[in-house]
């Protein structure tokens, strides 16, 4: 009796059947050949921090951080961190007293300067010389930070603390070269750990992320022109959504200025250089000096200069220096102010994202400080006030303490009595409570 014939319909059922099986039997192969390849070669199956320039360590939602516990030497100084991973001697965070955390950047950090000469340790001691209310001035920052960095650290690590006050300095990096935006990069981190939280089960996935992964590249992948750690605008969507998180937690805000040094040439990078029409007629210049030319000789040469390319902030700051020379010191100021102004360089840049700075905290109604105007107010030279292009010296240090004590000590006469604070820095989860609302 002939066999019967398959209907098209079974046939189908068979052959998805078989579809399904050889997907399901290549996925056993696939996460086999991964469990193997993670207990090989050791590939980590969570995150894990690795050691970052001496004093910090990888993170996954903040890129790095200081590492908690640190006792060693960076940048000529000692540098110790609690258990936080915060640069303070405190392990704890004060419960009968007001604290005041100080996010920011290596500034805040306190960069090549010794603990007691952090500008946090002399605001504080300022405010206890004084007689007013007491206060912990808390140091969290870290070298490199943006304001996109120190908005996630507020959400995710400074509010589970419950600060009374919050200080803000950080626009020192926003416009240092990225390949990526902070905020891209941000997105892309976040997707990226969606996915992980779905298939973190998988051996094979494992493999396929991790293995190639080195996490101290996802920020510094060839920058390029044109793209900045965060553009103006991001700076101030950065800065508007940590003003909102803090005033919905009942945490009052400070915002600072970067200082800026005017007379300190930095160095430039391969893809900024001057016009090759510019860059003779400044060598021409330099030469001139060198053969030991009158400085008008030398002055011919960089006005052309800077007639040629009135955007290139090498030409504005030599010109500068030889007005200073000549003894024209308002031309001289003219001149290096332009040169911050005009140049792409991240230093010249700063005084954009300071005066947005500026505007923004006006029209939100937020105290300002503006320390470039504290530092050229001061009647110090730059070299007494900065270590380098843009490190406040001891000196330095010390204005912005006096500067953040100055508006502390209003802000704390009418704060209401410190809350109860959770001390679990490791957590982001954030549990509703109620409190009353804290005079501003």
């Amino acid at each position: 009796m002939p066999p019967r014939p398959i209907s098209a319909a079974k046939r189908w059922r068979l052959r998805i059947c078989a579809s399904v099986g050889a997907v399901l039997l290549a996925l056993v192969v696939l996460e086999l050949v991964g469990w193997a390849c993670v207990r090989l070669f050791g590939i980590p199956t969570k995150f894990q921090p690795q050691p970052f320039q001496g004093f910090g360590q990888t993170d996954p939602v903040l890129w790095w951080t200081l590492e908690p516990n640190l006792d060693n030497e960076a940048q000529g100084v000692r540098v110790r961190t609690n258990r936080l991973g915060l640069r303070d001697a405190r392990d704890e965070l004060p419960r009968d007293r007001p604290v005041v955390v100080c996010l920011g950047d290596s500034t805040t950090y306190g960069w090549s300067v010794e603990a007691d000469e952090m500008y946090t340790v002399v605001a504080e001691r300022l405010l206890a010389e004084r007689g007013g209310p007491p206060a912990a001035v808390i140091s969290a920052g870290v070298p490199g930070y943006t304001s996109y960095q120190c908005l996630v650290q507020f959400r995710e690590r400074i509010l589970p603390l419950r600060p009374t006050i919050v200080a803000v300095l950080a626009s020192n990096n926003e416009c240092r070269a990225r390949s990526l935006g902070d905020r891209d990069r941000g997105r892309l981190l976040a997707r990226k750990q969606a996915l992980d939280s779905a298939l973190g089960f998988s051996n094979f996935w494992l493999l396929l992320t991790r293995g190639p992964e080195s996490l101290r590249r996802s920020w510094e992948l060839e920058p390029v022109p044109g793209r900045v750690a965060n553009t103006v605008d991001e700076c101030r969507q950065n800065f508007g959504e940590l003003i909102r998180l803090a005033r919905d937690d009942n945490v009052q805000i400070i915002v600072l200025s970067a200082p800026l040094r005017l007379r300190f040439e930095p160095n430039w990078k391969n893809y900024d250089q001057p016009a090759a029409a510019v860059a003779e007629l400044l060598r021409r210049a330099q030469q001139a000096a060198l053969d030991g030319a009158p400085i008008d000789e030398q002055l011919a040469h960089v006005e052309a200069a800077v007639r040629f390319d009135r955007h290139q902030f090498i030409g504005h700051w030599r010109l500068a220096q030889l007005y200073s020379q000549l003894g024209r010191t308002d031309d001289a100021a003219r001149e290096f102010s332009l040169a911050r102004d005009a140049d792409r360089h991240p230093e010249a840049a700063k005084p954009l994202y300071n005066r947005a700075l500026a505007e923004f905290c006006e029209s939100a109604s937020v105290p300002f400080i503006d320390l470039d105007h504290r530092f050229a107010a001061s009647g110090l030279r730059d070299d007494e006030l900065f270590l380098d292009h843009c490190h406040p010296s001891p000196a330095g240090q010390q204005l912005i303490g006096e500067a953040i004590a100055d508006e502390l000590t209003p802000m704390l006469s009418v704060t209401e009595r410190p809350r109860r604070r959770s001390l679990d820095f490791g957590g982001s989860t954030r549990r509703p409570r109620t409190r009353a609302a804290r005079p501003r």
